[in-house]
C-alpha cells in the first residue's frame, strides 16, 4: 500500500501562466524514517552512519538545483515540480529498468541501504516514491497545456580528480532547436555552455524529461549547471535571470514569432 506522507515537492512561480514546466528530480536528499525501519536493527547501524557521511554529498542530491529551479519558477511564472527523496533511495531520472535506477556502491563502497533489495522494497520505492513524482508532472503537463519540459540539474566541478570546465551542460536526445537556442544563449552570456556535457542525453540520462516529453509530443530538455556557480544566493539568483531569459525568448519565437 503506498504512503501519502512524502509528496512530490511542488512550487508556483507568480501567476503560473507560463506554458514552460520544470522538472528538478534530484531536489531533496531527504531519507524517510520508515526506510530504516524495516531493515530492522540488525543493519539500521552501518545504514544511518553512511547515509550521514553521504547526505549533504552530490552522491544524495544536486546541490543547489531545488533553491535555482524555484527562483526560475518565479522568473517565469511557471510550475517547479521536485523529488522529496535522495537519489540513493531510486533514481526520479531513470527509467525502472536501468540498473542505476537504484545504485549498489557509491565512491566504490557498498551502498548498506539498498543492499538484499527485495521485490517488496522495491515495489514500495515505487509506489511511495517515484510513481507520484511522475504522476504529478503528468497532471501538471495535462492542466496547463505545457508547451516545453525542462529538467533543471546540477554536477560538480570535480569528478574522481578531474577538474570539469564546462559550466553549463545543455542536454538532449534530439529535440535541437531548443537545445541549441539554449547553448547559443547561455554562450553568448559568457557561460562555458556545452552541447550534452558532462553527461549525455542520448545514454538514457534525460530519462524523466524525456518520458514525460514523448507522452504528451513537446520538445524537452535537459540542462545541468555545475553547482560552484550557483552556491551563493546571488550567483542563483544571476544563472535564474539568465535561464529565464533564454527559455522566455525560445517560447517567445517559436509561439509567437
Amino acid at each position: 500500500m503506498a504512503n501519502t506522507d512524502f509528496q512530490p515537492w511542488f512550487f508556483s512561480g507568480v501567476e503560473h501562466q507560463s506554458t514552460i514546466v520544470i522538472t528538478c528530480e534530484h531536489a531533496s536528499n531527504h531519507f524517510p524514517e520508515e526506510l530504516f525501519w524495516r531493515l530492522g536493527e540488525k543493519s539500521v547501524g552501518k545504514v544511518r552512519q553512511q547515509i550521514l557521511a553521504h547526505q549533504d554529498t552530490h552522491w544524495a542530491f544536486d546541490l543547489h538545483a531545488w533553491s535555482l529551479s524555484k527562483k526560475l519558477a518565479l522568473s517565469l511564472g511557471a510550475f517547479a515540480l521536485g523529488g522529496p527523496v535522495s537519489r540513493l533511495i531510486c533514481d526520479l531520472n531513470r527509467d525502472l529498468n536501468d540498473e542505476d535506477w537504484c545504485i549498489s556502491e557509491i565512491e566504490d563502497e557498498t551502498l548498506w541501504l539498498n543492499q538484499g533489495l527485495d521485490d517488496n522494497e522495491r515495489e514500495s520505492r515505487i509506489e511511495d516514491y517515484y510513481n507520484p513524482f511522475h504522476r504529478l508532472v503528468t497532471q501538471v503537463l495535462t492542466q496547463h497545456q505545457a508547451k516545453l519540459l525542462v529538467s533543471l540539474h546540477t554536477f560538480t566541478p570535480n569528478y574522481r580528480g578531474r577538474k570539469r570546465d564546462v559550466e553549463v551542460g545543455i542536454l538532449h536526445d534530439g529535440c535541437i532547436d531548443v537545445a541549441e537556442h539554449l547553448l547559443h544563449r547561455m554562450q553568448s552570456v559568457g557561460f562555458d555552455t556545452r552541447m550534452n556535457e558532462p553527461y549525455s542525453g542520448y545514454e538514457g540520462l534525460i530519462a524523466s524529461a524525456r518520458r514525460h516529453g514523448r507522452n504528451f509530443d513537446i520538445p524537452y530538455v535537459e540542462v545541468e549547471i555545475r553547482n560552484d556557480l550557483i552556491a551563493s544566493e546571488a550567483s542563483c539568483n544571476q544563472m535564474a535571470h539568465h535561464l529565464a531569459h533564454a527559455l522566455k525568448a525560445w517560447n517567445e519565437a517559436e509561439f509567437h514569432g
